[in-house]
């Protein structure tokens, strides 16, 4: 059995995905992108980052296309890591000799957005080398290869990370950090925040409301650091999940199990501390 291959087809956004503003965001986005502007994304995990730059794909190749059908507009997201080079990056020859582009190189040749998720996670040489595809510059020097690759007009390279645990060692360099248009991110106010629950899962309005009021409050005590020692409170993301599990004890016939959905879906994923679970759960109870 052999894996499936991608091609840069396989990348493109063909159906619209839900996003809610929370802000101007979409609009910054689309000014970054008509300035050829590299755009850097901060923000708490799972409040929204990927999603914007998933639902801006669409619309871009969306407006795009209505002037030139040709365009591809592929968007490839990759999540970095402390081992990712250059080469995973860019691109290698294979043990055929034959080339094999990474996403850097396939979104200059193509067009299109390459995100870089977690960017700080990655190893430093390969952060620096973004810095020319990141200025005026905007080249991409493909040694492997001896050719400097100068990206098409519709190309847009996009960060993300989540500055809030991340130790000064692996923020971004001032030379890195100062060529990117940067947007803060945050959670959705609890009526967007509660509209997106109902949008993407069919949960009721007040049991949407009821998670999305539990998770403002883990979030404040995660700020406090009270009795509760988190890294960060609990995201959209996990919300979304919790709906999830809410809407299939439904769908199965049972009455949802508030508790058990909490603990597997909010609880247990932002702590492994007993003392934390202890507390969640304490707060479940108000």
């Amino acid at each position: 059995m052999q894996g499936n291959t991608f091609s840069v087809k396989d990348y493109i956004v063909t159906e619209e995905p839900y996003y809610e503003p929370v802000g101007n965001e979409i609009e910054i986005f689309e000014m970054a992108f008509r300035l050829r502007r590299p755009l850097a994304l901060l923000g708490p995990t799972g409040c929204g980052k990927t999603a914007l730059a998933t639902y801006m794909a669409y619309k871009l190749r969306k407006d795009i296309q209505e002037r030139d059908a040709s365009v591809l507009f592929p968007y490839i997201e990759v999540p970095c890591h402390e081992d990712i080079t250059v080469n995973d990056l860019v691109g290698r020859h294979g043990f055929d000799g034959v080339w094999q582009p990474g996403p850097l190189y396939l979104g200059a040749k193509y067009g299109g957005i390459v995100l870089l998720d977690e960017v700080v996670e990655a190893r430093k040489d390969a952060i620096v080398m973004i810095n020319s595809l990141a200025d005026d510059r905007r080249h991409l020097p493909v040694v492997k290869n001896r050719e400097i690759l100068v990206p098409l007009d519709h190309f847009m390279l996009v960060v993300c990370y989540n500055p809030g645990y991340q130790i000064k060692s692996k923020d971004l360099k001032p030379s890195t950090r100062q060529r990117f248009v940067t947007l803060d991110m945050d959670y959705p106010s609890q009526e967007i925040e509660t509209k997106i629950l109902c949008k993407k899962t069919g949960i009721n309005e007040e049991q949407a409301k009821y998670f999305v009021s539990f998770a403002n409050n883990i979030r404040k005590g995660a700020k406090e650091n009270n009795e509760l020692n988190l890294q960060e409170g609990a995201s959209t993301r996990l919300l979304v999940m919790a709906s999830e599990f809410y809407q299939e004890q439904k769908r199965l016939g049972k009455k949802p199990d508030i508790k058990e959905i909490a603990r597997v879906t909010i609880f247990n994923p932002i702590s492994s501390e007993d003392t934390n679970r202890r507390t969640l759960e304490e707060m479940l109870k108000w």
